[in-house]
């Protein structure tokens, strides 16, 4: 019996030393903007989906992070589908119509989320962004980027809480302080003259367990199918954070962005 627990041992030290450490490099990208989530399962319209492991955007994509992968693919087919469509903000009204000059490049947007970004331009991002990953790693350490399935954006929402109706757990849209937990069109920002019905900085707020912000309110999010979004926005009402929700939106809209998902593909 004891020979066979050795055995049994043994095998798995050798078992696991052919799964290659991730190096120095990708541990320090993932450090710094991409949230572990662990393989999970969840229910999706009574059918059961599961996921393996995988890495989430910590935020939604900034306008800065957006300018940048413009910048950087400028002289190529692929920049007038990138570009964002700031004209969104005109269908709000005209209180809205300043945003389509500023929001995307005024200096003090940086840190807000991006909208106005069609299905493919999401998708060139992430396909850009994993060539510029990969380019700073040696092979056969790759990586996948791509927007979520919804499997993988609702068990990364769910925080680690199978239960839960929204990303931080609780089933009420305020803290036991009278704060609210997301942001997104309440009567009382609507009835308060300084109220703010707008998008906020990616990182406002307090991130889920898995250390993801806003996966519910500020900007409703893409995922693979396309015109469904995940999350609810700005300028949705509470119920459409719950995270079983989802969204049929035609976008470009000022209420859609997006984050990626991250997959080690030696994994």
């Amino acid at each position: 019996m004891k020979k066979l627990i050795l055995t049994t041992v043994i095998l798995s030290v050798i078992f696991f030393s052919f799964i290659p450490p991730k190096s120095k490099k990708l541990t320090k990208i993932l450090k710094g903007s991409w949230a572990f989530v662990p393989a999970g399962e969840v229910n999706l319209e009574n059918i059961k989906q599961t996921t393996s492991d995988f890495y989430i955007s910590k935020t939604e994509i900034t306008n800065l992070e957006y300018i940048t992968f413009l910048n950087a693919i400028k002289n190529t087919p692929e920049y007038d589908k990138a570009l964002p469509d700031t004209t969104v903000w005109s269908r709000h009204g005209n209180i809205y119509n300043g945003y389509q000059n500023q929001y995307f490049r005024y200096p003090g947007f940086r840190m807000y989320p991006v909208v106005g970004v069609s299905f493919e331009g999401a998708n060139l991002y992430c396909k850009w962004l994993e060539s510029q990953i990969n380019s700073q790693l040696q092979a056969p350490e790759r990586v996948k980027v791509k927007l979520p399935t919804e499997a993988e954006w609702t068990i990364a929402a769910l925080g680690g809480k199978s239960k839960a109706m929204y990303p931080w757990g609780s089933p009420y849209l305020k803290n036991g302080k009278g704060k609210f937990l997301a942001n997104f069109r309440s009567e009382e920002k609507i009835k308060n003259p300084k109220g703010n019905i707008l998008t906020n900085e990616v990182s406002s707020f307090y991130p889920n367990e898995y250390g993801i912000f806003q996966m519910s309110g500020n900007v409703s999010e893409m995922i693979e199918n396309q015109n469904i979004t995940k999350g609810g926005s700005w300028n949705s009402e509470g119920n459409y954070l719950e995270i079983s929700n989802r969204q049929v939106i035609q976008y470009p809209s000022n209420e859609v962005g997006f984050r990626p998902v991250l997959i080690l593909s030696n994994n």
